[in-house]
């Protein structure tokens, strides 16, 4: 009978130590307890749960739905929420196992987004246009130029990262890629020849937008109106620059790399655009500022179409074109949109 006992809890003691160890994943940052400032950056990996290969790692907010899941047995995301005290859940998944890692943070109220070291770009003579949100000026229509249809619009003000004065772009509805421009004609002027298109934006789903179109136009003294079109393209994955051939508006690469799509997300990104123009129609490309970085051009196109619009109209253009055919609406955030010119 002592034998028998002896040899029941000894089975016992080896069933229980074949049991596979539950192997939670382990978040590199930021540690538990942390102090941070939204958005955050969030590491963890995770080879094993419960004995099983992981599969798939993701994470959650407080008690909110999964924010984000991916292939694979790291995990790296930018974190946007609101200030205050939350939970960041991480999780990871094998085959019929999940693994939970709890992580406290405390998140600093945000100031908004703060202007990098460039502002010595901005010449002293520059006159400024303010900021140009929540202008209700503002229009906003389908760009004909796009295939398919758009509807969409502009909301001001909204609070983003715990920043009340930002304004949002969005196309609500579309097809066929149908993309959605607004518009304001800020000033009446024919007589400036620089400009440097001044923003911050912030996309919260960076994969529902091909392309992030910033320009401007300006009714000379002819009559005609020079176009000053720049977009990031995440088909030619470069700085597009317009130009002016055959009565028609066309698109060109420069040599400079941009993915709007490889964005990051729920991050604020400073976008510092110069141009001018000469008396004869052509405008010059002269760099563009992404994040601080300032990266040269310096090519110069026909630019001047004669479109009937009225003299000294000096318009900014703010354009989403989407990346699906149709779908989600597709939504950028943008700060302290700003003309200056000489």
């Amino acid at each position: 009978m002592n034998i028998l006992h002896k040899v029941s809890f000894a089975s016992a003691l080896m069933a229980i130590s074949i049991l596979p160890a539950v192997a939670n994943p382990t978040v590199t940052s930021p540690a538990n307890g942390a102090s941070v400032s939204a958005p955050f950056q969030l590491s963890a990996k995770a080879a094993t749960c419960s004995g099983v290969p992981v599969v798939s790692m993701g994470y959650s907010l407080d008690s909110l739905p999964d924010a984000a899941v991916t292939k694979g047995t790291a995990l790296s995301a930018s974190v946007s929420t609101s200030a205050g005290n939350h939970i960041v859940r991480v999780k990871s998944w094998g085959k019929h196992t999940v693994c939970v890692t709890d992580v406290a943070v405390t998140v600093a109220a945000s100031t908004g987004p703060t202007t990098p070291p460039v502002t010595s770009l901005i010449p002293p003579n520059a006159i400024s246009s303010g900021n140009l949100m929540g202008n209700n000026l503002w229009k906003c229509t389908h760009d004909s130029a796009t295939s398919g249809s758009s509807t969409g619009g502009i909301t001001y003000p909204v609070t983003v990262d715990g920043y009340e004065d930002v304004q949002k772009f969005q196309v609500a509805n579309y097809s066929n890629h149908g993309g959605e421009r607004c518009s304001i004609d800020f000033v009446k002027d024919n007589t400036t020849h620089n400009y440097i298109y001044d923003v911050w934006v912030e996309l919260p789903n960076p994969s529902l937008l091909a392309n992030l179109e910033l320009d401007m136009n300006q009714v000379i003294p002819n009559g005609e109106t020079e176009i000053f079109a720049f977009q990031c393209s995440s088909y030619a994955k470069k700085w597009e620059y317009s130009y002016v051939s055959g009565g028609s508006v066309h698109w060109a690469p420069s040599t400079l790399p941009c993915n709007v799509e490889t964005w990051t997300a729920n991050t604020w990104h400073h976008i510092q655009i110069y141009t001018s123009r000469d008396d004869s129609g052509n405008t010059t490309y002269h760099w563009v500022a992404f994040d601080g970085v300032v990266a040269n051009i310096n090519i110069t196109t026909f630019q001047a179409l004669a479109l009937g619009w009225s003299k000294g109209d000096t318009v900014v253009n703010f354009q989403l074109d989407p990346s699906q055919a149709s779908g989600a609406p597709v939504v950028v955030y943008s700060h302290d949109l700003t003309v200056y010119r000489w």
